[in-house]
C-alpha cells in the first residue's frame, strides 16, 4: 500500500502540481501587454516591440523580454518601456532592485503615487523619470524625459504603468 501511495505522489500529484507552478513563460506573447502601435498615450506614441538584448544587468535570467520606445508627438525618442518575463523571485528581485535604485547627482527624489503591485517604484534622476514594478513573473521597468513639469510627467508614466500592469495581470498572471 505504501509503494502505490509513493508511486501515485511521484507520477501524479508531482506532475500536477508542477504544471500549474510552472507555467511556460516562453508561450506568453508579450505584444499583448506592451502599448499598442500608433495609439496616443497622452501625448506618447510607441514603436513597434524588440527582442531585449543584453541591455540589463543579467538578461540571461529572463526567459524573454521586449522593450518598446517611448516617443514624444514629433517622433523623438523621450523614454522607453521593457518587460523581463523572469521565473526566479531572486532574479526578479535582483532586477528590481538594479532599475529601481539608480541615483544622480540629487540622488533619488521619490514620488507620490498609489502601488499597483506589491513591489512597485516612482522617482525621478537627474533628467529622467521612472517607474518599476513587479507582478507574478513580470518585471517592468518605464522611463520618460523629465520635461519640465515632473508632477505631469510623473502622472503620464504612472498612468502608462498601470495599463501595462492590468495587460500584465491579463496576459502573463493569469
Amino acid at each position: 500500500m505504501k509503494i502505490r501511495l509513493k508511486l501515485f505522489t511521484f507520477f501524479v500529484l508531482i506532475p500536477l502540481v508542477s504544471c500549474s507552478i510552472f507555467r511556460n513563460l516562453d508561450d506568453i506573447d508579450l505584444e499583448k501587454v506592451l502599448l499598442e502601435p500608433g495609439q496616443d498615450y497622452q501625448g506618447l506614441y510607441v514603436n513597434e516591440a524588440e527582442i531585449v538584448q543584453e541591455m540589463t544587468l543579467d538578461y540571461s535570467s529572463a526567459v524573454q523580454g521586449k522593450f518598446q520606445d517611448l516617443l514624444g508627438r514629433d517622433g523623438e525618442d523621450v523614454g522607453g518601456i521593457m518587460i523581463l518575463l523572469i521565473r526566479s523571485s531572486i532574479k526578479r528581485k535582483e532586477q528590481y532592485d538594479f532599475h529601481s535604485f539608480m541615483e544622480s547627482q540629487e540622488g533619488v527624489i521619490p514620488h507620490e503615487y498609489q502601488n499597483i503591485s506589491e513591489k512597485s517604484s516612482l522617482f525621478a534622476t537627474d533628467n529622467t523619470i521612472h517607474s518599476v514594478f513587479i507582478e507574478c513573473e513580470a518585471l517592468v521597468s518605464l522611463s520618460i524625459e523629465r520635461r519640465g513639469d515632473d508632477a505631469a510627467d510623473a502622472s503620464r508614466l504612472w498612468s502608462l504603468s498601470k495599463q501595462i500592469h492590468e495587460n500584465v495581470e491579463n496576459y502573463v498572471c493569469k
